[in-house]
């Protein structure tokens, strides 16, 4: 069946509106279409890691959800982003899934947890959400699988309050190019600062668990991406990462000359970071590298690590995703894998 199935409703009037826009603000780049664009979008936004459940009925059903997001206030379950008309988004106009992304509001009113980024999708370009909405719309396969209720303590479980909450944290400005710095350096920061939503995990919390800054800028931006604990884990400063070539290199394989990827970020790599493209890594890691010391930083390693002899394993099989740690550390999935320089394997097709 065509990726694009345009017996859905308002398939017609999805690929209008993004043809429309596309014309008036120009292409990611040359040779992107509407619909690859919306793909790799979904991929540089790792949707897939959180919006796929790890078991049920419906395992591995791509952008379905059923996740299970442990946090300190109760647990949530990710939703089916896949465009089936009852139970997905299939119903959702492009304001409405706008405003969902932008302002942590679904189509039917009631406020979404931030553990939903949208504080990050929040500075996303016009066409790039259209793009997206596109793909979501007519790329992916509905799935018919209902969303489950989150089991949030009380008084967290009252959604009310995140009205509160997004009128004292949520900044919904459009990132802004700074006209002081080069295009590499400006598409790193809107690739960290929006899609990448690196600040999720690696900025630190304040009292009411927002992040305290969503960019280097101002007083507080000394605190963007200097470090935080992320389920028991550390996620360490990313602030004058490396050079650029050694975190081009982690990017793209989850391992360099000083690191292995732990904890969560061995999935970002495998659905999102190794697909995107060397010019888009080279601009994270350059703009990264420029961000100066920050507030309280948590530090990545800066030694080289030392080599550990003997061969290395071709392939391993193993349920799940997770790290032979050490300097011969593996990525291992469900499917074959193989060892560097091809850690993972090719993200997986959502189209009908």
């Amino acid at each position: 069946m065509s990726s694009i199935d345009t017996g859905r409703p308002f398939a017609g009037l999805v690929l209008m509106g993004v043809a429309l826009l596309a014309s008036t603000c120009g292409p990611a780049s040359a040779g992107d279409t509407t619909m690859q664009r919306g793909r790799y979008l979904t991929q540089a936004g790792n949707c897939v890691a959180c919006h796929t459940a790890e078991k049920g009925v419906n395992k591995g059903a791509a952008m379905a959800g059923g996740r299970v997001l442990e946090t300190p206030f109760g647990t949530l379950y990710s939703t089916n982003i896949t465009p089936d008309l009852e139970t997905g988004i299939g119903k959702y106009s492009f304001g409405q899934f706008d405003r969902a992304m932008r302002k942590g509001v679904a189509a039917d009113g009631h406020n979404l947890y931030p553990a939903m980024p949208y504080p990050s999708y929040a500075r996303m370009t016009a066409v790039d959400m259209h793009a997206l909405y596109a793909y979501l719309m007519l790329g992916v396969a509905p799935v018919r699988q209902a969303n489950k209720p989150s089991e949030m303590h009380w008084p967290f479980s009252m959604r009310w309050g995140l009205s509160l909450w997004n009128w004292a944290f949520l900044d919904t400005t459009p990132f802004t190019r700074d006209p002081k710095k080069d295009p590499v350096w400006n598409r790193g920061a809107y690739l960290v600062r929006s899609l990448g939503h690196c600040g999720a995990c690696h900025t630190p919390r304040g009292l009411a668990f927002q992040e305290k800054a969503t960019s280097d800028a101002g007083p507080k931006g000394r605190y963007f991406l200097a470090g935080e604990t992320v389920k028991h884990w550390r996620a360490l400063s990313l602030r004058g990462l490396w050079t650029v070539e050694d975190t081009v290199r982690f990017l793209k394989t989850g391992k360099n000359r000083f690191a292995a990827a732990s904890g969560n970020m061995p999935e970002v790599v495998l659905h999102s970071t190794q697909h995107l493209k060397d010019e888009d890594l080279r601009a994270i890691a350059t703009y990264l590298k420029a961000l100066p010391p920050g507030e309280n930083k948590l530090p990545l390693p800066a030694v080289p690590r030392k080599a550990v002899a003997g061969a290395l394993p071709e392939k391993l099989t193993a349920a799940g995703a997770a790290w032979a740690m050490g300097s011969s550390a593996l990525a291992v999935t469900a499917r074959t894998v193989v060892a560097y320089p091809r850690s993972f394997h090719p993200w997986p097709a959502t189209q009908p």
